[in-house]
Formats: structure tokens, sequence, C-alpha cells
């Protein structure tokens, strides 16, 4: 390795004390966020250029969620991050989408461009087929218009045309090469009669045999400007078919492309887009759902706490925060003071009966309501003084009550209901009754014997054992034995029978 000379590291030096970076603060700024990408892992909760946006949106929160207290102030300020950074990823997304549909749109017309000027190769072969298949394209078109230009460009500067370019001007109107015979198409004639003025010695000269001809200037400063307005005119009508290919063919087609480009984020880093934004919307989810439980308990604590107030005989007043106070109570709290005592209402005193029927001593939904005497500040007691009108008369007694009678119809006896019909209860399986499948075949009980088949004869059942002792023979009992069964007499329940058969 070459060890630098003195010269070079003085050099080295110099630079080094120009290259010292950003002085000012926004210059320094910038190149502190050079290695941010596009900042959604980032452990800064903000970026600078969200900051306005994010304070804008907090403020929003807290107009429309009202937090009361620090906890719900955490909680909506980690749902104002949420929704910040769910707007920072929806952009991010749309701008993939714009660069992905532009991307595609601009391929698409490399390809048709590619197309066109494959096609334009063969114009020199067959100009009358291939010129209506260039006009019809857009890009065709452009490729017309270009070549027109370029024709259009050497007569602006006065370069003359030689026989090549003339043969190619003849191609972009459609027709063969080759010298225009007497009778050829007009505007031929005149193309070759110009450009052979423009260019003498160069073109072959085509003799003038008409009365229009011999009228196209001869000169070539006339003749160039001649020639140019031809120009002009061919430019101008193929660009009127190249708007017309586009509105009818070509822009229908490149926006279908671009939107079916647009319709996915396909960016290498629509992945962690898509993630990045779940784990957005969970922890912004998260933070309203817990917000509003908070807010849900809350509610459900003071209708509860105003409902023991409710039935709470003390007299209290709210405080604040769902809390309440007697209005007797000391200390009192922080910024309030005690209210005046009032006066201990008085027990409701009952109403005199005035009636005589008994509705004053006992309920009913014509008992008079009770009155409340209100406590009211008279003084104090009279004292006790000598009467002058002697002592009061005791009280009259009070009728005896006498009860009503009853005009309800009497009570009719409940009408009993048929019990439900019990099923007997399932037989268990036993060792007598085995448990059989229902596909299984069933023996006949004894006594009983399956149909015989056709053609057999029916088999004979066997007589049953008797059951219990035997019976004694028919027959009357012997001698000296009394019958416990037959009695004397006649039964009168039993027709007499006919002895003489």
């Amino acid at each position: 390795m070459k060890t630098p000379s003195e010269k070079q590291v003085e050099a080295n030096r110099r630079n080094a004390m120009r290259s010292t970076g950003p002085r000012t603060e926004a210059g320094k700024a910038r190149s502190r966020m050079n290695g941010l990408v596009h900042g959604m892992a980032a452990e800064v909760v903000v970026r600078e250029e969200d900051r306005p946006r994010y304070q804008a949106e907090l403020d929003r929160w807290d107009r429309d969620a009202g937090p009361c207290n620090a906890v719900e102030r955490h909680l909506i300020r980690r749902a104002a991050v949420g929704a910040v950074r769910a707007d920072r990823i929806e952009r991010a997304r749309e701008e993939n989408r714009g660069t992905a549909a532009h991307d595609a749109a601009e391929r698409w017309r490399k390809r048709r461009q590619a197309r066109a000027r494959k096609l334009a190769q063969t114009l020199a072969l067959d100009p009358s087929n291939v010129l209506p298949d260039l006009e019809s394209s857009a890009f065709g078109c452009d490729w017309l218009i270009g070549r027109w230009q370029a024709l259009d460009a050497l007569l602006r500067v006065g370069a003359p045309w030689d026989q090549l370019r003339l043969t190619r001007t003849q191609h972009l109107l459609g027709l063969p090469e080759g010298t225009p015979a007497p009778d050829a198409d007009p505007a031929l004639r005149a193309l070759w009669i110009l450009a052979e003025a423009c260019s003498p010695g160069r073109i072959t000269r085509l003799p003038r045999v008409s009365e229009a001809e011999a009228r196209l200037p001869a000169e070539p400063g006339a003749a160039r400007q001649a020639l140019r307005a031809m120009v002009a005119g061919q430019l101008d009508r193929v660009e009127r078919l190249r708007d017309d290919a586009w509105q009818a063919v070509e822009g229908p087609e490149c926006r279908s492309v671009a939107v079916a480009a647009a319709a996915a984020d396909t960016a290498p880093d629509a992945q962690l887009h898509h993630r990045y934004e779940v784990a957005s919307d969970r922890s912004a989810n998260a933070a309203v759902r817990l917000y509003l439980n908070i807010r849900d308990r809350r509610r459900r604590e003071q209708i509860e706490l105003a409902k023991a107030a409710q039935g709470c005989t003390l007299l209290r007043v709210p405080v604040g925060g769902g809390w309440w106070c007697e209005v007797d109570a000391a200390p009192a709290p922080p910024g309030f003071s005690p209210l005046d005592p009032l006066p201990d209402p008085k027990p409701p005193t009952p109403a005199p009966d005035g009636d005589g029927d008994g509705d004053g001593d006992r309920g009913g939904p014509f008992a008079p309501a009770p009155r409340v005497d209100r406590a009211l500040d008279l003084g104090p007691p009279p004292s006790p003084g000598p009467s002058t009108s002697g002592p009061l008369p005791p009280p009259s007694p009070r009728p005896p009550i006498r009860p009503r009678p009853s005009t309800a119809p009497p009570a009719r006896p409940p009408r009993r209901l048929p019990l439900p019909r019990r099923s007997p209860p399932p037989r268990p399986p036993g060792p007598s009754s085995p448990r059989r499948s229902p596909t299984s075949t069933r023996r006949p009980r004894p006594g009983r014997l399956p149909p015989p088949s056709p053609g057999r004869r029916p088999p004979t059942i066997p007589p049953r054992p008797p059951i219990g002792p035997p019976r004694p023979p028919a027959g009357p009992p012997a001698s000296g034995t009394p019958d416990p069964v037959r009695r004397s007499g006649t039964n009168p329940f039993r027709p007499p029978r006919d002895r003489t058969s």
C-alpha cells in the first residue's frame, strides 16, 4: 500500500474541515431522519411530520369523549395514537397502489409501442395494408407523427431532400415506391415537383403536364413553404386519428390495467403494512373498549349510590364523583361548607275519623292519606295556669264498629285437574330379558310360533303343563265326603237343563 504524501494528507484535512455536516436546526432535524424508512417500527410515538395531525386528533377525541381522570386521558391518548398510525398506514398503502398502477400502465404502454414499431417495420413491404393498421392504433399514429415531424425538421433548417426521403414520404402516404406516371395521383405528383424544386439535381425531375402543376412554385424557398404546408396537413390528420383511437381503444384499456394493478398492494413491504395496521387497530380498539367499560362501571356505581341516597333518611347532598355527604358532617370536604342544621320533622299524626264508620282506624282503599305536619318554630310552649272554665268533660265513647255485609259471590271450589297417566317404568336389562338391537331377530314367546312359510305344514303346539295342584276328577264325590263346592238346592242364576235328550 502506497503511503500518502504530505500534500495529500493536507488536502484531506482541508476537505474534512469543509464537510462538517448540517449546521442549522432544520438541517440537523432533516439529517436525523436519514435512516428512517417508514417509521412504523420506530420507538417514537409520533413522527414530527404527524405531530400536528396527532394533536388535532387528540383534541377531537378529548372534545367528543370527555375524559374525567388521568386513566381515561391515557386511554384516549392511546386511541388517538392508534388512529394516527392507521391513517399513516393507509396513506402509505395508497402511495404503493398509485405507484403500482403507474408502473403497470407504463409497462403496458411500452408493450404497445414495441408492437407498433414492429408493425411499422413492414411498411415498406406493403404500405397500402400496413398504413391503415398503424392509423387504427394510438401508438401507430405516434410513430407516424414522429416520421412526419422528422421530415418537417429538415424543411425548417433548409436541408435538401434526397430520393430516399422522398420514397419514405411516399410510404407514409400509403403508396409504393416508384416514379409517378403523368396520370398518377395529383397529390403524389405535386409532392415530387415540390421536392425537386427544393432539392434541384437530387430528385428526378417530372414534367408539368397540367395547369395546376404549372402553378406550383419553382423557387426553392417558395417550394419549401408549400411542402411544409403539405406536411402540416398530414400531421393534423394523424393527430386527430390518434385522439380518436385513444378514446375508443387504448384509453379504456390503459385505465383497466391501472385499476387491476391498484386493486391490491403488491409492494414488498405490503405484508409489513398489514401487520402494522392490525397492531394499531387492536391497540386502539382495546383502549376504546376499556374506556367504555370504565365509563359504564362508573355510571352503574352512580346509579347505585343514587338509589342508596334516595332510600336514606339522613339529609345528604352530592359532592361530586358519585359521592354523597351529610349536611351536618364535620369537617366539610375541601371546597364545601357545612349547611345550616334543619329542624327535626315531627312524626305524622293520624287524622280524626269524622264519619264514625271506622275507616280512620283501619286501612283500606278508602282510608285517608296521613297528614305530615311540617316543623314550625312556634316558640316555647305556654306555661300551665289556672283554668277559668273548669275541668274538661270526659270524652264521649265512640260507637262500636259494625262489620259490613259482604256482597262478594261465594268462592267456588277449585276444579281438580286429571292427573297425568304414568307410563310403566322401563324394565332393567337382566339375564331373563337381554337387550337386543333393532336389527336382531326376536325369538317367539313360549306358546307362540312364527307364521309358517308357504309350502310347509304348520307345526303342532304341544300342550302346556298344568299349573298348581291337580284338580279332583269330575263326578259325584265319594260317599261320606262333603262336597265343598256343590250346595244343596238349585242355582237360581243358572237356567234349567233339558234332560229329555
